[in-house]
């Protein structure tokens, strides 16, 4: 059996680490391609481009929210989220996985939003 999934989570290790224990127990299982989303610069791009060369990875250019959220540099960062969903959807619809694997950090939000607007488990 051949399982193709999407994953995202990052800018901690602890949204990082989590998703890559299932994904390699996974792949004890059955046969898995992984297409990882990734935030540009942050752990989760380092970690999983030395530690899982074999996973598809798509760097996003995306940053958090800034404090309080009314901050105008928001504006900017929801651009940011609109400009890669279309990014990831083009990736999704190529890729055409079985589901999604999100483990949290502000990369998940545009994946899930995508994901869910094509109808991705």
């Amino acid at each position: 059996m051949r399982l193709r999934v999407i994953a995202a989570g990052g800018g901690t290790g602890g949204h990082l680490y989590p998703n890559l224990a299932i994904l390699e127990e996974l792949a004890n299982q059955v046969e898995l391609d992984v297409l990882y989303f990734v935030v540009r610069g942050k752990i989760d791009e380092k970690v999983i481009n030395s530690e899982h060369p074999e996973y598809k990875v798509i760097s996003l250019n995306l940053r958090g929210f800034s404090r309080p959220l009314w901050n105008p540099c928001n504006l900017r960062t929801i651009l940011k989220v609109l400009l890669e969903k279309s990014k990831i959807k083009e990736a999704i619809r190529a890729f055409k996985p079985d589901f999604a694997m999100l483990s949290g950090g502000y990369v998940c939000g545009p994946v899930a939003l995508a994901a869910r607007s094509l109808k991705v488990p």
